[in-house]
């Protein structure tokens, strides 16, 4: 009878949305401490498959072995099978498509606070703009004031009274946003750990990422090639100013829709225009 040889399957995540919690935070640990690339991807690869890179390699045939072990296993991977292996977590070192909560609720003395749906999918116009200028002052000058106002703006404590079965419940758990108190709360969250935090601000960043892409026609891409990020703020306030119809009255009700609704109006009406233009070309 043939003996079977023993087989090691190695597997690990292939997008941000496949990390599990507990993965993302030790992505974000790593990140904190600004080592080499190449480092980062080896300890996720290792940390990701459940496996362990043994401290001595080995030459035979001028190619470089690596021995590694998984629990009581212990097998030899090439250089080149290692290369291709961290190949598959590249994606860690470019722009965040991370559109799962990672964190739904954050519990901190004794109080709870409610994070946005997934993709951000219930946030206003109002938290939105918001929440994008403190993202965009955290990217540019990286102090964490910024970075705490951002939670603060997004996670925030539980409408009261709480009534998910009354009719008049509109589905966002979380108390209306209000930007008087954001700044006072957000104080709070220095005790919130650093590697959390950023976590956070992978999904916000993400979560924003594919609403430009949803809305390709209200939003250029971001220019990440030149070191940059585009203000959306700035292009919702134009783009409430552009539906109020000239009556600044109604700006507070267009600053409470969620922002999708605002978004799905713009980019209806812009398609109209170009399909407008197209005709006229023609004739």
């Amino acid at each position: 009878m043939k003996k079977q040889t023993d087989t090691i399957r190695l597997t690990t995540p292939k997008t941000w949305n496949e990390l599990t919690v507990s993965q993302l935070f030790f992505v974000m640990k790593y990140y904190l401490l600004d080592i080499p690339e190449q480092f980062l991807l080896i300890n996720c690869l290792c940390k990701f498959s459940g496996i362990r890179l043994m401290k001595k390699t080995h030459w035979q045939e001028a190619k470089e072995f690596f021995k590694f072990r998984q629990g009581r296993r212990s097998f030899i991977l090439t250089a080149e099978e290692v290369t291709v292996m961290v190949k598959e977590l590249s994606f860690l070192l470019k722009e965040s498509t991370l559109t799962i909560n990672p964190m739904p609720v954050i519990k901190m003395f004794r109080r709870r606070l409610y994070g946005p749906d997934d993709n951000i999918y219930n946030i206003t116009l109002r938290e939105f703009i918001f929440a994008e200028m403190n993202f965009l002052s955290f990217c540019k000058s990286k102090h964490v004031t910024y970075l705490n106002n951002l939670v603060a703006i997004l996670w925030r404590p539980q409408v009261d009274p709480y009534m998910p079965n009354s009719p008049s419940y509109g589905g966002d758990r979380r108390e209306r946003f209000n930007d008087n108190l954001f700044a006072r709360r957000a104080h709070k969250l220095i005790w919130l750990r650093m590697y959390k935090k950023l976590a956070l601000f992978t999904f916000y960043s993400g979560a924003r990422s594919a609403l430009q892409k949803e809305f390709p026609n209200v939003f250029s891409p971001d220019n990440s090639s030149a070191g940059k990020t585009k203000n959306m703020a700035n292009q919702m306030m134009s783009l409430v100013r552009a539906v109020n119809g000239g009556d600044p009255t109604k700006n507070e009700q267009l600053l409470d829709l969620n922002v999708r609704e605002i978004l799905g109006e713009m980019e209806t009406a812009h398609e109209r225009v170009q399909e407008f233009k197209r005709k006229h070309k023609k004739k």
